[in-house]
């Protein structure tokens, strides 16, 4: 395993996508990895690579495969791997189990398109906020399954403008943190209302403000991943105007 040192490193692993001998489980370009760089780094074995982010007792793990599973993975760390897709690849999950993967969870992808109709006040969080949203993150999502962030991402984040709040007579009450998407789509990585203003229709007024900004650079859509056990949550989104789309993701263990 190697330190990933610079961002241009993954340009001929990240190619290996359209190269029809691979199975890939990840659709993340160089951008979405340039965040995490002073956590990446490379195992490879035999032309096959795993690009991991290194996280609090285990690693975060994207597949580049050859399917004649030729690979051999001697790695005693505790990985989480993300496979997804549009089309399910059963070969090459059956490369993932032959390595000791285990599926552990399923998410859905769904969709918000809007046009300018939404002119709510926008606030993007300063660093001021930096230990809030890093302790809501922490305490509300599974370090597992969550992409939990370290405080040096999010400051990150802070400084490209991707973590909008509400903020009301100096309490943070709840936070998106997102990203920039293709296709004129931003993407929402982490939403969260402190527990003490849950229930006060906080989280529908977030997603309206996020509305209002992605008019204003432009954009005219928000895409997310809920767990697809969470039927709450679906409701919630689809009562928004969320629709599901055809894109999945399961989460493995290994």
């Amino acid at each position: 395993m190697k330190k990933i040192k610079a961002i241009d490193e993954l340009d001929e692993i990240l190619n290996k996508r359209f190269d029809l001998r691979y199975f890939t489980t990840s659709m993340k370009n160089k951008t979405d990895y340039e965040k995490n760089l002073d956590s990446l780094y490379l195992l490879e074995d035999r032309e096959n690579y795993l690009i991991l982010l290194k996280r609090d007792g285990f690693y975060i793990a994207d597949g580049f495969l050859l399917r004649d599973n030729s690979i051999e993975l001697n790695f005693n760390e505790d990985l989480v791997l993300e496979y997804t897709f549009k089309r399910f690849d059963e070969e090459g999950v059956g490369t993932l189990n032959a390595l000791g993967f285990k599926e552990a969870l399923k998410r859905t992808q769904m969709e918000l398109k809007f046009e300018d109709s939404f002119s709510e006040e926008i606030k993007l969080l300063d660093e001021s906020y930096l230990n809030e949203v890093h302790d809501e993150i922490v305490s509300s999502f599974d370090k597992y399954y969550g992409c939990v962030p370290t405080a040096d991402e999010l400051i990150i984040s802070i400084k490209n403008e991707e973590i909008l709040g509400i903020v009301e007579e100096n309490n943070l009450k709840g936070f998106i943190e997102f990203k920039v998407g293709s296709k004129r789509s931003l993407i929402i990585s982490h939403i969260s209302v402190l527990k003490k203003y849950r229930r006060q229709g906080i989280g529908k007024k977030l997603i309206e403000k996020l509305c209002s900004y992605a008019i204003k650079i432009g954009y005219n859509r928000i895409e997310l991943f809920v767990n697809e056990d969470n039927e709450e949550a679906i409701s919630f989104y689809k009562s928004l105007g969320f629709v599901e789309k055809n894109i999945k993701s399961i989460i493995y263990r290994r």
